[in-house]
C-alpha cells in the first residue's frame, strides 16, 4: 500500500516539535496497530522467499516513499516501502518502514549510517509489539556507570579513552 496515508487518531498525533523524536517503543506500538499492512511478517516467509522489515527512524517531513525506495534499492532488492503520516496534519510521523527481500541484506543495511535528504536516519530490524523484550530497569542500570568529580574540561573523548 505505497503512498497511501495511515489512520492515527487526535491523542497519537504528536506535536510539530515531538514528530521528529518519536520513539522506537512509539513506532513499534503503531506498527503493531497497523497489522502489517501488506499481511507479511518481520522476517516471515512469503513464496518461499524471506523477507525482512527495517524500521526506518529519523526521518525529515519531507522524504516521501520514492526517496526512501531510491535509497535502499542501492543496497538490494526492496519489496515495501512506508512512510508513517498523520492523517489529519497530513505531515511525516518522522519513521517509516522498509522490507528487503533478502534478510542477510537487511542485516548489511542495519549496520551502515544513511543520509537522506541531508538528515541522519536510524535503521532497526523492526520487532513486531509481542516479540518485543523490555529491559528491566536491573539489566538497563547493569550496563551504566556513574562517573563523578571530573573537572570541567573533561572531554567525551578523554572519558572514552578511560572507559576502554
Amino acid at each position: 500500500m505505497t503512498g497511501a496515508l495511515h489512520d492515527v487518531t487526535e491523542d497519537e498525533a504528536p506535536t510539530v516539535e515531538q514528530s521528529q523524536q518519536i520513539s522506537l517503543e512509539e513506532a513499534q506500538a503503531y506498527m503493531q496497530m497497523m497489522e502489517d499492512h501488506d499481511g507479511s511478517t518481520d522476517a516471515s516467509k512469503i513464496g518461499g522467499q524471506c523477507q525482512c522489515k527495517l524500521f526506518i527512524g529519523g526521518l525529515s517531513w519531507d522524504t516521501n516513499e520514492a526517496v526512501l525506495r531510491s535509497h535502499f534499492e542501492e543496497y538490494g532488492e526492496v519489496t515495501d516501502v512506508m512512510v508513517v503520516y498523520n492523517r489529519t496534519a497530513g505531515v511525516s510521523r518522522g519513521f517509516g518502514f522498509v522490507t528487503f527481500k533478502d534478510r542477510h541484506v537487511a542485516e548489511a543495511v542495519v549496520c551502515q549510517q544513511h543520509r537522506i535528504n541531508n538528515k541522519s536516519v536510524e535503521a532497526k530490524l523492526a520487532v513486531q509489539k509481542g516479540e518485543q523484550v523490555r529491559e528491566s530497569f536491573d539489566q538497563k542500570m547493569a550496563r551504566q556507570i556513574f562517573v563523578g568529580g571530573l573537572p570541567p574540561n573533561t572531554t567525551s573523548d578523554e572519558l572514552k579513552e578511560w572507559a576502554q
